[in-house]
């Protein structure tokens, strides 16, 4: 979700450095923009990636909204530093892996087409592999790919021991089916979490499950502004999406946070996220959520 031009505000403490929720290829939300614009103060300059994927941004209302007596109380989570650091604890789990199994933990990408922004990402994803030690590779196929022959591509991978995640990079070209093809991936190596039996057994509170990438990104960086235990506060998401909203809202509910799910037809959104003790913006869309 980009975020240029939002205004910190008073009281609260926001993540720095998040990338776009919508990489998939859905819609942006159409929620309406909480209060009036405001001049641009936060910029975004990293992501918060955990085998690709990008943060949302979290707005933690950390003590009574109060414009007049809290101007100079914002606090801005560094994304960029705690992805470091996340990169270089990876680096040293995979490097014991390798020294104990033998081989490094393989990640296979699939990128059909030639579209620019998902080639971007498949590039990013393929840079992190390599800082990690991960054995990252990429398939490229022609955007003329046929639905059979990916199929027979993604069943390779999925009998393939050396690999032990699979991503397909999304939107695909129109005349595939994506659901049957990301349904196709072993869940077990679905690490998108995007599988019918990892979404159901994070419903389920299976904490052994791959969930997606973007709300268990947001979840390192709430504990890490509020701690650990999250028990008893009220938290807002806005959206609904399989992909971060409504599995944000499990990871939230699992944390025994009371939670409330916004879309396009809740009323009084900035009413609604000014009682709120964690607001998590899971849209799509700059701006959806103004500094008061």
């Amino acid at each position: 979700m980009a975020l240029d031009g939002i205004q910190p505000s008073a009281g609260r403490t926001e993540i720095e450095g998040v990338g776009d929720v919508n990489s998939t290829g859905g819609k942006p939300g159409r929620g309406r923009p909480l209060g009036p614009s405001r001049p641009a103060t936060l910029t975004p300059n990293a992501d918060l990636h955990l085998w690709g994927r990008a943060t949302t941004c979290i707005w933690l209302p950390c003590v009574p909204f109060n414009p007049q007596k809290m101007q100079n109380m914002t606090t801005i989570i560094d994304g960029k530093g705690v992805a470091a650091s996340l990169r270089q604890q990876l680096a040293h789990e995979v490097a014991d892996l390798r020294e104990s199994a033998g081989r490094s933990p393989g990640l296979a990408v699939i990128l059909v087409g030639e579209d620019p922004a998902s080639a971007v990402y498949v590039r990013n994803k393929a840079k992190a592999c390599e800082e990690a030690g991960i054995a990252g590779q990429v398939i490229s196929m022609d955007s003329s790919t046929e639905q059979a022959a990916l199929e027979v591509e993604v069943d390779r991978l999925n009998a393939d021991p050396a690999v032990d995640g699979i991503l397909i990079q999304l939107p695909l070209p129109h005349h595939i089916d994506s659901e049957a093809i990301v349904q196709r991936i072993d869940s077990r190596k679905d690490v998108d979490g995007f599988t019918y039996e990892n979404s159901g057994r994070l419903f389920m509170g299976d904490t052994n499950c791959l969930a997606p990438c973007t709300p268990t990104g947001c979840m390192i960086l709430i504990k890490q502004a509020l701690g650990d235990s999250l028990s008893g506060l009220n938290a807002d998401v806005i959206g609904r999406s399989q992909i971060v909203g409504l599995a944000m809202s499990s990871l939230l509910t699992h944390n025994h946070c009371t939670v409330t799910v916004a879309h396009t037809r809740t009323q009084d959104l900035p009413g609604l996220c000014r009682t709120a003790d964690i607001v998590v913006p899971a849209v799509g869309r700059p701006e959806m959520v103004k500094g008061d």
